[in-house]
């Protein structure tokens, strides 16, 4: 269900400012190089856009608005971490417009730091998938799995 929110209570997303993608479990794979040391490959699947639901024109793909909720002095590496949720990966506004992306802040009734992104190319706003392979190389761990290392450690 949307937050009932007037317009001036929306806010811009920046280029510079960092969206947020909480990581569940199914979708991190292990992998193993050959010395049997440990690292984590995100899935594709894990850029999936949400379902339309009645009255929606497009889809979208939730995130977080690490501005919002450092402003109202909550983690960012923690926020909403629960269940089956294992991690927290960030990445650019100004990244995914460069690949045909939009991030808007779109509040929901339980989380007002709520936001989605969503193709610019596709009517119904589902991301393609180079778009979700982008986002797999672009997004920063924040924090991950326990015994999994940063692709770039």
């Amino acid at each position: 269900m949307k937050a009932m929110m007037m317009a001036s209570e929306l806010v811009d997303i920046n280029d510079d400012d960092c969206l947020l993608r909480l990581i569940s479990e199914k979708h991190v794979n292990e992998c193993k190089d050959k010395d049997g040391n440990g690292s984590w490959r995100l899935t594709t699947a894990m850029f999936q856009c949400s379902s339309l639901s009645d009255g929606e024109s497009r889809s979208t793909m939730s995130v977080n608005i690490k501005k919002l909720i450092e402003e109202a002095k909550l983690n960012p590496r923690t926020f909403m971490i629960s269940g089956s949720y294992v991690g927290v990966v960030s990445f650019s506004a100004g990244n995914v417009r460069k690949e045909g992306m939009e991030a808007i802040h779109d509040p929901i009734a339980d989380n007002r730091y709520h936001g989605g992104v969503f193709s610019t190319k596709r009517s119904d706003g589902r991301l393609s998938g180079f778009q979700k392979s982008y986002l797999t190389r672009i997004a920063n761990l924040l924090t991950g799995p326990e015994g999994y290392k940063s692709k770039d450690a």
